[in-house]
């Protein structure tokens, strides 16, 4: 087992009208084709802001090895992609693996090789990212060595306190040393 990887689920979609995670992608529901993507890895989890959603969204990827409720840190708000992502790595430092990806459960076309890739890229540092050509950072997909990671989630909650109590999907990448 190479490492562990995490579907972030948390299925608002307001601008979209209807749960995407929930689409079907060629007909497959986009949060297991997601799944399937990140399984070369070893165990996929899913992270949802809530049981119902979590039974759902296990519902439809069957392959998952199970999911985790979104738990924000001490002053921070609840919900959205930061907090899912501090829910996953937290979860992933707990399982002592040696590497955690994430993906957001919308990602439906996202390919297997080209996580091994951004996974490949990391190389020696501590977590990494794709940057699309106009130069914006894609957040909701990240590889991180856990490695370090204790003290990474402690400056994210830092960062997060500071700002208020918002967690940044970002705040995770910055805070790596390399």
């Amino acid at each position: 087992m190479l490492g562990v990887a995490y579907v972030l689920a948390g299925g608002e979609a307001k601008r979209y009208g209807r749960d995407k995670l929930a689409e079907l992608v060629d007909g497959v529901p986009a949060v297991s084709r997601v799944a399937r993507a990140l399984g070369w890895l070893g165990p996929v989890y899913l992270v949802s802001r809530s049981e119902w959603r979590c039974r759902l969204y296990l519902s439809l990827a069957p392959g998952a090895a199970g999911c985790l409720v979104d738990s924000p840190p001490p002053g921070c708000e609840e919900g959205g992609p930061g907090v899912a992502i501090y829910t996953a790595l937290s979860h992933a430092l707990t399982l002592g693996h040696g590497v955690a990806v994430m993906a957001a459960g919308d990602m439906a076309w996202l390919d297997g090789d080209a996580v091994r890739l951004l996974a490949n890229l990391m190389g020696e540092g501590e977590a990494s990212a794709f940057v699309h050509g106009d130069g914006f950072l894609e957040s909701l997909l990240q590889v991180h060595r856990v490695e370090g990671l204790g003290e990474a989630l402690e400056a994210a909650q830092a960062l997060c306190r500071a700002r208020g109590g918002r967690l940044r999907p970002t705040d995770f990448l910055r805070v790596r040393r390399r």
